[in-house]
């Protein structure tokens, strides 16, 4: 009997221990919850701020989507570092799929889907007299942000470059470039009076196309 009653004050021993055991389990789990929900939210707050906000040396942009509209669903607000300017205006860029992509000291570009595998860019001006421009496919020149390559009517054998400041054009032909690439440039860059364009080949090769911007400008 001396035996069964030291075993049942054990398992009762044991029996008390447990929903203690239980509870430090269960918080130690919420806690770690919380603690792991807060990282999603600051981290899912870190990705939407930098599609919807873009800072550059003299401005700030902001994008804030307006619910349940088919169309003039953003604002897009750009105001000086210095508080001396503002430009804030209703947009016509589509609903659940407009996002910042780049901004600088003359345009804010905002960006969105039109169907696989078309985008198109809005660039909105830091000045009050230029309007919008709109354009597909488009590319900025790497060390001159007023000029940019663009593809139109999804001719992807022919990119359009066109410069801001005095709205010149001209048509460059890249029968090269692969089907699947879209006119995709790898890279634009201004040297010693050209567009120096790299981009791929259907064949996996890379290809340099060297052209004379004296036009443009």
């Amino acid at each position: 009997m001396k035996y069964v009653g030291i075993i049942v004050l054990f398992f009762l021993g044991c029996q008390n221990k447990k929903p203690n055991d239980i509870n430090e389990t269960v918080l130690n789990d919420n806690t770690l919850d919380v603690s792991t929900n807060t990282i999603i939210i600051e981290r899912d707050k870190v990705f939407l701020d930098s599609m919807y906000t873009c800072k550059c040396d003299q401005f700030i942009s902001k994008l804030e989507e307006i619910p349940n509209k088919d169309s003039n669903a953003y604002r897009i607000t750009i105001t000086s570092k210095d508080g001396t300017w503002k430009k804030s205006k209703l947009i016509n860029t589509r609903p659940e799929m407009s996002r910042i992509s780049y901004c600088n000291e003359y345009y804010t570009v905002v960006s969105f889907a039109c169907g696989r595998p078309c985008h198109s860019e809005l660039f909105v001006f830091t000045t009050d007299d230029k309007p919008d421009e709109q354009y597909g496919y488009t590319q900025i020149v790497k060390n001159n942000p007023n000029i940019i390559g663009y593809i139109k009517n999804e001719e992807f054998e022919t990119l359009i470059l066109h410069n801001f400041k005095n709205n010149k054009e001209m048509v460059v032909d890249i029968p090269e470039i692969g089907f699947y690439y879209y006119g995709q440039i790898d890279s634009m860059l201004i040297k010693n009076g050209n567009i120096i364009l790299h981009y791929s080949t259907d064949n996996q090769m890379h290809e340099t196309k060297t052209i004379n911007i004296k036009p443009l400008l």
